[in-house]
């Protein structure tokens, strides 16, 4: 069983998939950079959806009062010290538009971050050394218009997600710091500097309960997020890990207060053979998620039989309710579908696709219409990826 495990975490770790119950992985995971991690490249771009460039007007044009998806991308550039570098774009969700940001060396255990237009800031995460492999991700704060980055604190070892509450407030995925690497949601004040944690916030022990490495996906227009957590040690019980005893698996909405609430709050035993890979609040009261089942066939155990299935998560009532649901686009079966979100319940869905024919990318897809945009593309032969986004409202 160790080493199907082992086998199972190393091919997650090859593919850039985050681990439960550690950081996730990334691209630059043993590269080393110099103490010029923090500059950003002179010229301002916007991008087009094939990942290419051209110039645009400088960022304070674009800052119009419009809710924008602020994504990270991973892309290659030679002229970087090690030839790679985070990419942060924006997408005005009522224009339309895509603009290129600013462009950071890669050098972090994950590569995390958003754009805040009204702070002409970008948040994201770094190692303290950008020598040092061994040392911790920070986060950092890149301002715009000076072109300086600035370390905000060293308390954690990584961060999955960073998503912005407010002017003065960020909403993080943070890895602890230890043995144990529990994730646990936080609230980081910019005006302070310090961390207010979920666990503490609802009375828990930090080591209690810790997350999947399912994205958090907070929705700007109703101030939650979701969260999916298990037991700590629960998750390495043997039965678990061997797929023949299910836990207990919580799913919730949680507002920007970090409070837990029983109504907004959905159990389950699942066993470890029931993955969520993401999940998106719709309406106020509704979640839909996407769950991959991994089906095991004794007598042909190398068979891919798996199966993934749609859910929806009703909450408000005694008792929060699942149902089956239909697929947020309609060829999902046929596609890695890694991520979704929707901000105006349904009409529209911005989808993080591994396959769409021969592309993969971040689209916007209408359920009204059934039109798919591609908003940017990802470039397999140059390594080029979308590694994740989220919605900043006006």
């Amino acid at each position: 069983m160790r080493s199907r495990l082992m086998s199972i975490l190393m091919i997650m770790s090859i593919l850039g998939m985050p681990l439960v119950g550690c950081t996730k992985s990334q691209e630059n995971q043993t590269i080393e950079v110099e103490d010029s991690v923090n500059t950003l490249q002179e010229d301002d771009t916007t991008g087009r959806a094939d990942g290419t460039t051209e110039p645009v007007q400088p960022s304070q044009e674009i800052s119009e009062p419009h809710p924008y998806i602020s994504i990270t991308y991973g892309r290659s550039n030679p002229e970087m010290p090690l030839g790679r570098e985070i990419v942060f774009y924006t997408y005005d969700l009522v224009d339309e538009e895509l603009n290129e940001i600013c462009a950071l060396p890669f050098n972090a255990k994950y590569a995390s971050g958003v754009v805040s237009l009204e702070n002409q800031m970008v948040y994201y995460s770094s190692r303290m050394n950008a020598e040092d492999l061994s040392s911790d991700d920070c986060l950092w704060a890149y301002d715009l218009n000076s072109g300086e980055s600035i370390r905000l604190e060293h308390e954690n070892f990584s961060y999955n997600d960073i998503a912005i509450i407010d002017s003065n407030t960020l909403l993080v995925m943070a890895v602890k710091a230890g043995d144990a690497h529990v994730i646990t949601p936080a609230l980081f004040d910019l005006t302070t500097n310090t961390f207010t944690y979920l666990p503490d916030v609802n009375a828990e022990p930090l080591t209690q309960y810790s997350t999947g490495p399912s994205p958090m996906n907070y929705n700007y227009r109703t101030g939650q997020f979701c969260y999916i957590y298990r037991n700590q040690e629960e998750m390495y019980w043997p039965e678990y890990l061997g797929m023949r005893e299910p836990i207990d698996v919580h799913i919730a909405l949680v507002g920007a207060d970090l409070t837990k609430q029983p109504k907004n709050t959905y159990t389950a035993q699942w066993k470890s053979t029931q993955n969520v890979d993401w999940l998106t609040q719709v309406t106020d009261n509704t979640m839909l998620i996407q769950m991959y089942t991994e089906v095991i066939d004794p007598e042909n155990p190398t068979l891919d039989n798996n199966e993934m299935q749609y859910y929806t998560i009703t909450f408000g009532g005694e008792n929060a309710v699942l149902e089956p649901a239909a697929p947020p686009f309609p060829d999902a079966a046929s596609v890695n579908l890694m991520n979704c979100q929707t901000f105006d319940g349904g009409k529209t869905y911005y989808l993080k696709m591994n396959r769409v024919g021969d592309t993969s990318g971040l689209f916007s897809y209408s359920a009204e219409t059934g039109e798919l945009q591609p908003i940017l593309l990802n470039n397999d032969a140059e390594e080029n990826h979308v590694i994740n986004f989220s919605a900043v409202g006006p």
